[in-house]
Order: C-alpha cells, then sequence, then structure tokens
C-alpha cells in the first residue's frame, strides 16, 4: 500500500527596478515535497521526505510481529541462560576443607580429590608470617554434582590421624556464589572423639553405639568405608558426651571386636 502526497507551486521572480542593484536569484519554477509511507509483506516501513532534487531526511522504522518478536525474547533467554552456565561452569563448587594435617601440600590435595571430577582450584591456606599451613583449605569442583559426592566421601575420613572435614564454603552456603546449592547435611557431634579402625565390613552403626557406650555416652557414631587404592577398609568415629569418656574408650585399643583387632586413639583437635 502507498500513500502519496505532494504540494507543487510554479513561481519566477523579476528583480525590480531600483537605485540599488540588488541580485535576486531566479529560484526553480518548481518546488517539490513528498512523503512516502511503503508497506510491504516484511512488516517493514519506509519514510523518505524528499525536497528538490536533495533527500532531506531518511529514516527507517522497523515494524516486528508478535511471533518475531517472540523469537527475539526466546533467543536472548537462551543467550543469558547459557551464559550464565558458563559463569557457573567458570566460578565452580567451592569447597572447605579443614583439620589437614600441617604437612599437607597442594598436590596432596590434587590427588585427593581429582577422582571426583575436574578441579578448577586448590588452596592451602598459610600463615603469611611464617607460610606455615594453617591447617585448612579451599577446593574448586566444575559441578555440584561433584562437589557433593565428594563431601559423601571425604568428610569424617581419617587423614594423617585427623578427621578431615569437608564442606562447602561459606561463600556457597551463603548463596553469593549459586543461590540454589544444596547444603549438606548437618552432623552435630562433640569435640570429644575417638577414632576406631580395622573394623569389619559388618559393623554398623548401631554396634559402635553399643560396643562404646561402656565408657560413656555416645553423642555420635559415624562409620565410613574406603575403596581407594585397592584396600576394602572400614573405620569409624565416636563423640562422647564428655573427654574424660573420650580417654577411657581408648582403652580398648588393640581389642578384638566383630572378629578384628581394632585400634582405637583420641582424634587429634586444632
Amino acid at each position: 500500500m502507498s500513500i502519496f502526497f505532494s504540494s507543487a507551486t510554479s513561481c519566477s521572480s523579476t528583480p525590480a527596478p531600483t537605485s540599488v542593484n540588488i541580485y535576486k536569484p531566479i529560484l526553480p519554477c518548481r518546488t517539490t515535497s513528498s512523503i512516502h509511507f511503503i508497506y510491504s509483506f516484511s512488516s517493514s516501513a519506509s519514510i523518505s521526505l524528499y525536497h528538490s532534487r536533495r533527500i532531506w531526511t531518511k529514516s527507517k522504522l522497523s515494524v516486528v510481529s508478535d511471533e518475531q518478536q517472540l523469537d527475539s525474547i526466546d533467543t536472548t533467554e537462551k543467550q543469558q541462560n547459557s551464559k550464565e552456565e558458563e559463569e557457573k561452569v567458570q566460578k565452580g563448587y567451592e569447597l572447605y576443607v579443614c583439620n589437614l594435617p600441617r604437612s599437607t601440600e597442594i598436590s596432596d590435595l590434587v590427588d585427593l580429590f581429582k577422582p571426583f571430577g575436574t578441579l578448577i582450584s586448590v588452596e592451602v591456606t598459610r600463615n603469611a608470617d611464617t607460610g606455615v599451613s594453617r591447617g585448612c583449605g579451599y577446593v574448586t569442583l566444575t559441578s555440584a554434582e561433584e562437589a557433593e559426592a565428594a563431601i559423601v566421601a571425604l568428610d569424617g575420613s581419617d587423614l594423617g590421624s585427623r578427621e578431615l572435614r569437608v564442606k562447602f564454603s561459606e561463600d556457597m552456603i551463603s548463596g553469593r556464589k549459586n543461590n540454589t546449592m544444596v547444603q549438606p547435611k548437618k552432623i552435630i557431634e562433640t569435640p570429644y572423639k575417638t577414632y576406631a579402625g580395622n573394623l569389619s565390613w559388618s559393623v554398623t552403626v548401631e554396634d559402635l553405639k553399643e560396643y562404646f557406650s561402656q565408657y560413656g555416652t555416645v553423642v555420635t557414631a559415624r562409620l565410613l568405608h574406603d575403596k581407594k587404592s585397592g584396600k576394602n577398609r572400614a573405620y569409624g568415629f565416636i563423640s562422647f558426651s564428655s573427654a574424660d569418656e573420650a580417654k577411657a574408650a581408648t582403652a580398648s585399643n588393640g581389642m578384638v571386636f566383630k572378629g578384628r583387632t581394632m585400634p582405637v586413639r583420641e582424634v587429634l583437635k586444632e
């Protein structure tokens, strides 16, 4: 569809006689102004303003159909979602690892965590003045599934006679890196713990509680299994209501429990 509007005037000018000669150029005999609105099947409109033989203004207005607009919005959302996913992968999922032996190096943490996924970064915190390890560090993996698997497998495990603690870092838990992060289940324990090793695979948590209750009030008991390096071993951590009870439990060190000689020792605290 085309709408055409035009106006035309014809004119001529002749200088009037006067004592002072003033030059006036003769204007063109025809001055034309036109506006064209041109609609096509491409859902676009063009506006052109012409004056004489020169274009004064030319602009193009695009009229986008609802369907095209929705496609554009959908594409934009996909690009934003893709960008967010890339940022998540780049940032990763950070774990806080504590109660490490002072001798632990970055290479040790790499060996410990690499079976669970792709590592983005590994850090051991140290005293700025002495360079001595503070006994904690940070490990970042690429996915939440990898991080959660590492927590399940390593939290509470024995490393150099220390009970290793692994959890999502405070940044992750507070949501500054990922608002949908699933927090690991919290186990309330006392600081008065003992380690029991070389357990039979048939031993249950209830067996540990029942056995060690002879030394005092058992607050929690945890049983872990380690299949690394081809070694099938089971061990546990038992927390008591007092330091005296935990110390008394070490009396069972070297005793046979469920057919195996069981080493028992107090868990070292920071």
